[in-house]
């Protein structure tokens, strides 16, 4: 049986939306289009991380990321 083969396609489906909707803003001179695309959900996409591994840490922290790999 394999396994992660659903997980995969809905990291592939993620990267398109996300490619999609940076597509948008770029045709659009930066500016999010935030009207939705008649999904009848509003949805935000961003991707971050850290250069360092984050150990131990407490519950409602606020973590704050210092790489923008996509928003």
């Amino acid at each position: 049986m394999v396994t992660g083969q659903k997980s995969c396609s809905r990291n592939a489906d993620l990267m398109k939306s996300i490619q999609y909707q940076l597509k948008l803003v770029e045709d659009n001179e930066g500016k999010c289009d935030c009207k939705g695309r008649g999904s009848g959900s509003e949805k935000v996409a961003f991707m971050v991380k850290n250069s360092v591994d984050l150990h131990n840490i407490p519950s409602k922290s606020v973590v704050v990321y210092n790489t923008v790999i996509t928003n």
